[in-house]
Protein backbone atom coordinates (compact mmCIF):
# COMPACT_ATOMS: atom_id res chain seq x y z
CA UNK A 1 0.00 0.00 0.00
CA UNK A 2 1.12 3.60 -0.70
CA UNK A 3 -0.67 6.69 0.54
CA UNK A 4 0.14 10.37 0.83
CA UNK A 5 -0.35 11.76 4.29
CA UNK A 6 -0.14 15.53 3.88
CA UNK A 7 -1.66 17.89 1.28
CA UNK A 8 1.59 19.80 0.85
CA UNK A 9 5.09 19.64 2.29
CA UNK A 10 7.39 22.60 1.67
CA UNK A 11 11.05 21.82 1.11
CA UNK A 12 13.71 24.04 2.69
CA UNK A 13 16.18 26.04 0.64
CA UNK A 14 18.49 23.60 -1.13
CA UNK A 15 22.13 23.41 -0.11
CA UNK A 16 23.55 20.46 -2.04
CA UNK A 17 22.91 17.90 0.72
CA UNK A 18 23.58 14.27 -0.11
CA UNK A 19 23.12 11.86 2.80
CA UNK A 20 21.83 8.29 2.73
CA UNK A 21 20.30 6.24 5.56
CA UNK A 22 21.81 8.41 8.30
CA UNK A 23 20.74 7.17 11.75
CA UNK A 24 18.94 9.60 14.05
CA UNK A 25 16.50 9.38 16.95
CA UNK A 26 12.91 9.85 15.84
CA UNK A 27 11.27 12.55 17.92
CA UNK A 28 14.59 14.22 18.81
CA UNK A 29 15.58 17.07 16.47
CA UNK A 30 18.86 17.49 18.37
CA UNK A 31 19.94 14.05 17.10
CA UNK A 32 20.15 15.51 13.57
CA UNK A 33 23.28 17.53 12.70
CA UNK A 34 22.55 21.27 12.31
CA UNK A 35 23.47 21.10 8.60
CA UNK A 36 20.38 18.96 7.97
CA UNK A 37 18.03 20.15 10.68
CA UNK A 38 16.08 22.38 8.28
CA UNK A 39 14.36 19.15 7.19
CA UNK A 40 12.84 18.66 10.64
CA UNK A 41 9.41 20.04 9.53
CA UNK A 42 9.21 17.26 6.92
CA UNK A 43 10.15 14.67 9.53
CA UNK A 44 7.55 16.09 11.91
CA UNK A 45 5.03 16.01 9.06
CA UNK A 46 5.39 12.23 8.89
CA UNK A 47 3.25 12.07 12.05
CA UNK A 48 5.18 9.04 13.23
CA UNK A 49 3.26 6.64 15.42
CA UNK A 50 3.93 6.62 19.15
CA UNK A 51 5.58 3.20 18.79
CA UNK A 52 8.33 4.72 16.61
CA UNK A 53 9.16 7.67 18.86
CA UNK A 54 12.59 7.63 20.53
CA UNK A 55 13.76 4.80 18.28
CA UNK A 56 16.46 4.95 15.59
CA UNK A 57 15.22 6.01 12.16
CA UNK A 58 17.17 6.55 8.94
CA UNK A 59 17.24 9.81 7.00
CA UNK A 60 18.02 10.26 3.31
CA UNK A 61 18.25 13.67 1.65
CA UNK A 62 19.49 14.23 -1.88
CA UNK A 63 19.64 17.66 -3.49
CA UNK A 64 21.17 17.67 -6.95
CA UNK A 65 20.82 18.56 -10.59
CA UNK A 66 19.39 15.72 -12.67
CA UNK A 67 20.10 15.71 -16.41
CA UNK A 68 17.35 15.22 -18.96
CA UNK A 69 16.74 11.53 -19.54
CA UNK A 70 18.32 10.56 -16.20
CA UNK A 71 16.81 9.64 -12.84
CA UNK A 72 18.15 10.81 -9.50
CA UNK A 73 17.49 7.58 -7.63
CA UNK A 74 17.24 3.86 -8.43
CA UNK A 75 15.58 3.13 -11.75
CA UNK A 76 13.59 0.01 -12.40
CA UNK A 77 10.56 -1.39 -10.66
CA UNK A 78 11.50 -2.69 -7.19
CA UNK A 79 10.67 -2.89 -3.52
CA UNK A 80 13.05 -1.88 -0.75
CA UNK A 81 12.92 -5.19 1.08
CA UNK A 82 15.24 -7.39 -1.00
CA UNK A 83 14.07 -10.82 -2.05
CA UNK A 84 17.22 -12.41 -0.65
CA UNK A 85 19.90 -11.39 1.81
CA UNK A 86 23.61 -12.03 1.81
CA UNK A 87 24.79 -14.48 4.41
CA UNK A 88 28.22 -14.32 6.02
CA UNK A 89 29.47 -16.87 3.50
CA UNK A 90 28.49 -14.65 0.59
CA UNK A 91 25.50 -16.77 -0.43
CA UNK A 92 21.91 -15.60 -0.79
CA UNK A 93 19.34 -17.08 1.54
CA UNK A 94 15.59 -16.57 1.44
CA UNK A 95 14.31 -14.83 4.55
CA UNK A 96 12.38 -11.74 5.49
CA UNK A 97 14.59 -8.65 5.24
CA UNK A 98 13.01 -5.57 6.83
CA UNK A 99 13.61 -2.13 5.37
CA UNK A 100 11.08 -0.26 7.48
CA UNK A 101 8.34 -2.91 7.26
CA UNK A 102 5.01 -1.04 7.53
CA UNK A 103 1.46 -1.88 8.51
CA UNK A 104 -1.90 -0.09 8.31
CA UNK A 105 -4.56 -0.36 10.99
CA UNK A 106 -7.66 -2.22 9.84
CA UNK A 107 -9.68 1.03 9.84
CA UNK A 108 -6.88 2.98 8.03
CA UNK A 109 -6.72 5.41 10.98
CA UNK A 110 -2.99 4.94 11.54
CA UNK A 111 0.12 3.59 9.87
CA UNK A 112 3.03 2.08 11.75
CA UNK A 113 6.62 1.73 10.59
CA UNK A 114 7.21 1.89 6.86
CA UNK A 115 8.91 4.44 4.62
CA UNK A 116 8.08 8.11 4.04
CA UNK A 117 9.09 9.79 0.77
CA UNK A 118 8.66 13.17 -0.90
CA UNK A 119 10.26 15.22 -3.65
CA UNK A 120 9.87 18.69 -5.12
CA UNK A 121 9.57 17.46 -8.73
CA UNK A 122 6.30 16.00 -10.06
CA UNK A 123 6.28 12.72 -11.98
CA UNK A 124 9.82 11.87 -10.90
CA UNK A 125 8.78 8.74 -9.02
CA UNK A 126 5.99 6.21 -9.50
CA UNK A 127 4.39 3.97 -6.87
CA UNK A 128 1.95 1.07 -6.98
CA UNK A 129 -0.73 0.76 -4.30
CA UNK A 130 -0.07 -2.93 -3.69
CA UNK A 131 2.28 -5.11 -1.66
CA UNK A 132 4.46 -7.82 -3.20
CA UNK A 133 6.05 -10.65 -1.25
CA UNK A 134 8.11 -13.78 -1.72
CA UNK A 135 8.57 -15.86 -3.74
CA UNK A 136 8.12 -13.50 -6.71
CA UNK A 137 10.66 -10.86 -5.58
CA UNK A 138 13.98 -10.85 -7.42
CA UNK A 139 17.46 -10.06 -6.17
CA UNK A 140 17.72 -6.79 -4.22
CA UNK A 141 13.95 -6.35 -4.53
CA UNK A 142 13.79 -6.34 -8.33
CA UNK A 143 10.26 -6.55 -9.79
CA UNK A 144 10.78 -5.79 -13.47
CA UNK A 145 9.38 -9.21 -14.34
CA UNK A 146 6.03 -8.13 -12.83
CA UNK A 147 5.70 -4.76 -14.61
CA UNK A 148 2.96 -5.85 -17.02
CA UNK A 149 0.97 -7.54 -14.25
CA UNK A 150 1.08 -4.52 -11.92
CA UNK A 151 -0.35 -1.98 -14.36
CA UNK A 152 0.38 1.72 -14.65
CA UNK A 153 0.91 2.75 -11.04
CA UNK A 154 0.61 6.30 -9.68
CA UNK A 155 2.95 9.21 -10.37
CA UNK A 156 3.99 10.95 -7.18
CA UNK A 157 2.98 14.59 -6.96
CA UNK A 158 5.47 17.24 -5.94
CA UNK A 159 5.51 18.41 -2.32
CA UNK A 160 3.34 15.54 -1.11
CA UNK A 161 4.52 13.11 1.52
CA UNK A 162 3.91 9.46 0.67
CA UNK A 163 3.94 6.49 3.02
CA UNK A 164 4.98 3.08 1.66
CA UNK A 165 5.62 -0.33 3.12
CA UNK A 166 8.96 -1.91 2.29
CA UNK A 167 7.09 -4.26 -0.04
CA UNK A 168 5.37 -1.45 -2.00
CA UNK A 169 6.62 -1.33 -5.63
CA UNK A 170 8.09 1.95 -6.81
CA UNK A 171 10.68 3.38 -9.20
CA UNK A 172 12.58 6.60 -9.83
CA UNK A 173 11.84 8.01 -13.28
CA UNK A 174 13.97 9.78 -15.90
CA UNK A 175 13.22 13.49 -16.12
CA UNK A 176 12.09 15.21 -19.30
CA UNK A 177 14.45 18.16 -18.79
CA UNK A 178 17.37 19.11 -16.58
CA UNK A 179 15.97 19.82 -13.13
CA UNK A 180 17.21 20.49 -9.62
CA UNK A 181 15.53 17.84 -7.49
CA UNK A 182 15.20 17.59 -3.74
CA UNK A 183 14.37 14.16 -2.36
CA UNK A 184 13.45 13.21 1.20
CA UNK A 185 13.08 9.73 2.71
CA UNK A 186 12.64 8.46 6.24
CA UNK A 187 12.96 4.73 6.92
CA UNK A 188 11.59 3.72 10.30
CA UNK A 189 13.19 1.51 12.93
CA UNK A 190 12.57 -2.00 11.62
CA UNK A 191 15.75 -2.33 9.55
CA UNK A 192 17.48 -5.69 9.23
CA UNK A 193 20.83 -4.41 7.95
CA UNK A 194 22.72 -1.13 7.68
CA UNK A 195 25.69 -0.87 5.30
CA UNK A 196 28.35 1.70 6.31
CA UNK A 197 29.85 1.71 2.80
CA UNK A 198 26.50 2.85 1.36
CA UNK A 199 25.24 4.96 4.26
CA UNK A 200 26.04 8.23 6.02
CA UNK A 201 27.38 8.12 9.56
CA UNK A 202 25.81 10.57 11.98
CA UNK A 203 28.61 12.86 13.30
CA UNK A 204 26.62 13.27 16.52
CA UNK A 205 27.27 9.62 17.31
CA UNK A 206 23.83 8.05 16.72
CA UNK A 207 24.24 4.50 15.46
CA UNK A 208 21.82 1.70 14.50
CA UNK A 209 20.18 -0.18 17.35
CA UNK A 210 22.08 -3.46 17.58
CA UNK A 211 18.99 -5.19 18.99
CA UNK A 212 17.21 -4.59 15.68
CA UNK A 213 19.83 -3.94 13.01
CA UNK A 214 22.98 -5.73 11.87
CA UNK A 215 25.85 -3.57 10.64
CA UNK A 216 27.22 -5.24 7.52
CA UNK A 217 30.57 -4.16 6.11
CA UNK A 218 31.30 -4.47 2.41
CA UNK A 219 29.51 -3.75 -0.84
CA UNK A 220 25.90 -4.90 -0.63
CA UNK A 221 25.91 -5.29 -4.41
CA UNK A 222 29.06 -7.42 -4.28
CA UNK A 223 29.74 -11.04 -3.48
CA UNK A 224 30.81 -10.80 0.15
CA UNK A 225 29.96 -8.94 3.32
CA UNK A 226 30.77 -9.12 7.02
CA UNK A 227 28.40 -8.69 9.96
CA UNK A 228 29.26 -6.73 13.09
Amino acid sequence: RAIHTEPRMDFPLANGININMMPFIMGQPDSIPPAYRQYWPLIKGCNLSRSEQQKVGYLTIQESWVSAGQSQRRRGLHIDSPGARLSQGGNYQKERFDWGCGIVRYDSSEVQGGIYMASNVPNSCRVWNVQVAEPVVGELGDLEHLRDALGEGTFMEAHKLYWLTDSTPHESLPLSKETYRQYFRLVTNSLTAWYPEHSTANPLGVIPDSRVTNIIHGNKFGSSSNYS
